[in-house]
């Protein structure tokens, strides 16, 4: 991805050009393909570009009108292009994204957002009426930050560059280290610091007099519904989209690749690009994540014999097995993440892309494709099925759906039925119990309503009698967009984007759309997909359940390898002002077990972001 910066001084202040160079000099720590400043009186912007798409190569940033006279910085990459330059009559098809949202912003004004797919994150400064524009896409593929103050607002791409304007990183938000230490996720626009805002998914804003006005300009339609004639019609749709969202990701003018685990989301866009790339005679390259021979004979899970199914069934030629490569420690790891990421954000996957980008690096591969939360909407399970036909009166439909998961006693199915029904009509109600097993705080510093909130998570995710309404909810609480963004943050030092096919706009909302009929069959979850990937993944694959595990199995390696030196940073810190929230004997405890497992995941999934955070203070502390 690119990086986009600026500063808009609301008070008239002129801003300086030395301003800006030191902002884009702390934001290229990754050697840009170009770049360039753009400036007027109180307003300036600046862009460092990266060279990715055929028409990227062209672009020379900022992008001002020759007519108009706006200017725009767009960190972009623009999706169903021919869609949308045929909406604007005769244009030259190589224009570049960034004056393809201009054109957009100059022809529908703020609403041009409603016109625009792909991953984005952008600035317009509409010259006419001194103001500015800015908007990030509908998932939140691309970051955008802002400080905004009575004088001033500051935006960039990445957190460093705000810390350049204010001298430093700012003050912890209290709330976010709260939801950290209870190992609650926070919101999926929150940043760590509370005077560095994050635009949300599917907003824009503008500002002009130093008022900012945000909106929403979308959000998934749980009312929405398709109709089709046949079921052979509704896979034939789905299958066109899911074809469409790859083909748009293979926008690039180098060579491909792919994150392949062998799970159904990855091995089949994997398997389409593959087949797109042949037609293409362009290079495609798989990215499978392993353990060591060593680490996998003690039992421990790694991806590489269902990818290799995959690979040997479609044939894909350039298959590349990561385990690690970066040769760094666990505690390396994380100095190195929070240098690149800014601030000790929840989440593990950021590890994967030390070892992924070496290797695309290597190869100067700089688009790679992940089926990351395809099972959020589009390979979702379609959970709460049966209690939703005994909601809405499909009682025929529920017998015969717990009938095809439960052939037997005949009793245990009417007690099953009953269950249902009890979710159908009092789901809300009934109890969880949601175990602080992983909770490691002092009683006394213990949010109930944090506990709250996550039973009423848990109720919602184990009682659900809407299949819908259930998506829609987990589609927001997930974060997945959180991790998009950090993973393109560090993708950036080796010049490469991370592209998500299964998050395409038009896919989503489609496959949510779906009659639920569709979504399970015969106790099948995910039917449509698995009926859509028939002739083109192994049955074994299709049918079949992978094995479950750590999405990056060499961290579970490298965090049990190096807990000697956890250990010993612990001890270090152990009168850290965090430890007076922590019971510090409980949580190294907890944290130190091989064998400890919490609620069924490795020790790693509840240790990093703590330790993350530890680590954070630590180094502003120097």
């Amino acid at each position: 991805m690119s990086t986009i910066f600026g500063k808009f001084y609301t008070n008239k202040k002129p801003v300086a050009t030395q301003e800006l160079i030191k902002m884009q000099d702390r934001l290229n720590h990754w050697n840009a393909d170009d770049k360039g400043i753009w400036q007027s009186e109180q307003v300036g912007m600046g862009h460092l570009m990266l060279w990715n798409t055929p028409e990227s190569l062209q672009e020379k940033p900022p992008y001002q009108s020759p007519y108009s006279k706006n200017v725009i910085v767009a960190d972009a990459r623009i999706d169903y292009r021919d869609e949308l330059i045929a909406k604007f009559g005769i244009m030259p098809d190589s224009l570049t994204d960034s004056a393809l949202i201009l054109a957009a912003y100059e022809k529908w004004g703020e609403g041009c957002v409603k016109h625009l797919y792909g991953d984005f994150a952008f600035v317009i400064w509409d010259a006419r009426k001194q103001q500015l524009f800015c908007a990030r896409d509908q998932i939140g593929v691309r970051p955008f930050f802002y400080y905004h103050d009575e004088h001033c607002f500051v935006w960039a791409s990445e957190m460093k560059g705000i810390f350049e304007h204010l001298g430093g990183k700012p003050a912890y938000d209290p709330h976010y280290i709260k939801m950290v230490l209870h190992l609650a996720r926070n919101e999926n626009h929150a940043t760590p610091y509370t005077s560095i805002k994050m635009l949300r998914p599917g907003h824009y804003m503008t500002l002009s007099n130093n008022q900012l006005d945000i909106r929403q300009y979308w959000d998934l339609d749980i009312h929405r519904t398709v109709t089709e004639k046949t079921d052979q019609d509704y896979f034939e749709r789905v299958r066109s989209l899911f074809y469409d969202a790859i083909q748009q990701r293979m926008r690039t003018a180098f060579p491909l690749g792919s994150q392949l685990s062998g799970g159904l989301d990855s091995s089949g866009i994997a398997a389409i690009a593959h087949r797109f790339s042949k037609q293409r005679n362009s290079k495609f390259y798989s990215f499978t994540y392993v353990t060591t021979d060593a680490y996998k004979k003690m039992g421990k899970f790694d991806e590489r014999e269902d990818a290799q199914k995959v690979i040997k069934h479609i044939g894909i030629e350039n298959p590349v097995f990561i385990a690690s490569s970066s040769g760094l420690s666990y505690m390396e790891y994380l100095e190195r993440e929070l240098a690149i990421v800014d601030g000790p954000y929840q989440g593990l996957l950021a590890f994967m892309m030390f070892d992924l980008g070496i290797e695309t690096q290597s190869r100067n591969i700089r688009t790679v494709l992940s089926g990351h939360n395809g099972d959020l909407i589009v390979t979702a399970k379609a959970k709460g099925y049966i209690a939703e036909h005994i909601k809405k009166h499909r009682y025929g439909a529920a017998i015969r759906a717990i009938q095809s998961q439960h052939i037997g006693n005949p009793i245990f199915n009417i007690f099953r039925f009953l269950k249902q029904t009890a979710v159908a009509y009092f789901g809300e109600y009934l109890p969880v119990h949601y175990g602080k097993k992983r909770i490691t705080l002092k009683d006394q510093f213990v949010s109930s309503k944090i506990i709250e909130q996550k039973k009423q998570r848990v109720r919602i995710m184990r009682y659900p009698s809407d299949v819908r309404k259930y998506q829609y909810k987990v589609f927001h609480w997930a974060g997945g967009n959180s991790r998009c963004f950090i993973e393109n943050i560090m993708m950036k030092p080796v010049k490469a984007e991370m592209t998500y096919p299964m998050f395409d706009v038009k896919l989503i909302e489609y496959c949510l759309a779906l009659p639920v009929h569709l979504k399970v069959r015969d106790g099948v979850n995910r039917y449509f997909y698995r009926r859509m990937m028939e002739d083109i993944l192994p049955n074994d694959i299709l049918w079949g359940k992978k094995n479950g595990g750590l999405s990056s199995p060499s961290l579970q390696q490298i965090y049990d390898d190096d807990l000697g030196q956890i250990n010993s940073f612990l001890k270090k810190n152990m009168h850290d002002s965090l430890f007076e929230r922590i019971d510090y004997q409980l949580f190294s405890e907890k944290i130190q077990s091989k064998r400890e497992r919490l609620d069924g995941l490795h020790p790693v999934t509840f240790a990093h972001p703590i330790l993350l955070l530890l680590k954070d203070k630590q180094s502003l502390s120097k």
